[in-house]
């Protein structure tokens, strides 16, 4: 008679062997390590191409006197060949592209400072609020290709500490750069890329027919006339008669109402070290505000005030330039067309040009 030993109670539960809670900290902790490593080696801009080609043109040899950074407001409006006529001595180069709004355009400027090579004796940056693109437009979640620990920290903080919006607008704001930032570690936007998605250069729209960076709407659509987003913006803006001097009156009201908010220091900290580490690498750094800017226009004023005396071009207040809020010279409801972008080009060659202007700050 076979001898069985004693039946297991089925109600027992099995044990399975448990994984100390430090070990999986630190597979966490090494899984992170290695992301960011692999995040850090990746080439400037490799996830948008177009900003890619322009980042590759601006080191070429002779290196421009002038560098433009920007969105859309600096890439369709300011003219390098308009600039340079007035001034009358060296090149201008509009390393401007669509969309590309602070960090990202201080990213940009930063990896150019790091640079030992010879950089442009001055550099202008469009001054604009922190913004995150996840739209299917341009380069789909182009935020998650470059968002590393310290830029997606410095969206949380600034998001948090917004002074003149709501806690709503502040946390979903901070709960997106959480989210973007996580996904660039992830390699999200690198699986993106390789999958060909968006990947799409085009040295013309990059450069331009000129081959200085600028490209205005008004030229875009003379080399592609079907396109099809630029045209409804156009055909939208014809219609509604009265956007640009509801455009006016709103930036009017916004420089004329006494200011109730604070200004983000979280900002105000990034702008000043950007000041700091241009003067250390003999770089003139000035910061432009464009005309036909609303959004969040409290938050761009309280910068202006702020920021040393002399280190912001403001080229917005409808008074002072009505000639950028008049229809003729608008393409749509926030950018001005060809007319409106030489009128704008020579304002800021100007600004620029001033007798007695002195763009070295003692810092």
């Amino acid at each position: 008679m076979n001898q069985r030993g004693p039946i297991p109670n089925a109600t027992t539960p099995r044990s399975w062997p448990r994984r100390p809670w430090s070990a999986v900290l630190v597979s966490l902790l090494v899984c992170a390590a290695t992301l960011c490593i692999v995040h850090s080696t990746l080439p400037p801009f490799w996830g948008v191409p177009n900003l890619a080609i322009k980042w590759d043109a601006l080191h070429r040899d002779p290196i421009p006197q002038r560098a433009l950074i920007g969105s859309s407001r600096i890439y369709r409006q300011a003219i390098p060949s308009i600039i340079d006529s007035v001034i009358g001595q060296g090149r201008t180069f509009n390393a401007g592209y669509a969309a590309t709004f602070p960090p990202a355009t201080y990213e940009f400027l930063e990896q150019l400072l790091r640079e030992e090579r010879q950089l442009p004796e001055e550099i202008l940056v469009e001054l604009s609020n922190y913004m995150l693109f996840e739209e299917a437009n341009l380069e789909d979640h182009r935020y998650w290709y470059y968002l590393g620990p310290r830029e997606g920290w410095g969206l949380v903080r600034h998001a948090l500490f917004l002074p003149n919006q709501p806690r709503t607008e502040r946390l979903g704001f901070a709960a997106r750069a959480v989210r973007a930032t996580t996904c660039s570690l992830l390699g999200l936007g690198l699986a993106d890329h390789l999958l060909a998605a968006t990947a799409d250069t085009d040295t013309l729209l990059a450069l331009g027919p000129a081959g200085d960076g600028g490209l205005t709407l008004e030229t875009l659509l003379r080399y592609r006339p079907d396109d099809e987003g630029q045209l409804a913006r156009r055909a939208t803006f014809r219609a509604d008669t009265l956007a640009a001097q509801r455009r006016a009156v709103g930036l009017r009201h916004l420089y004329e109402r006494p200011s109730t908010g604070g200004v983000s220091l979280v900002h105000l900290s990034r702008l000043t070290a950007l000041l700091d580490m241009a003067h250390s690498r003999g770089v003139r750094l000035r910061f432009v505000l464009p005309p036909l800017w609303i959004d969040r226009g409290e938050d761009l004023l309280a910068l202006v005030h702020a920021l040393p005396d002399g280190a912001v071009i403001d080229l917005c207040h409808p008074d002072s330039f009505p000639q950028f809020y008049r229809p003729e010279n608008m393409f749509d409801a926030g950018h001005l067309n060809d007319r409106g972008a030489r009128l704008f080009s020579m304002e800021l060659a100007r600004a620029l040009h001033a007798p007695g202007h002195n763009p070295e700050f003692a810092r």
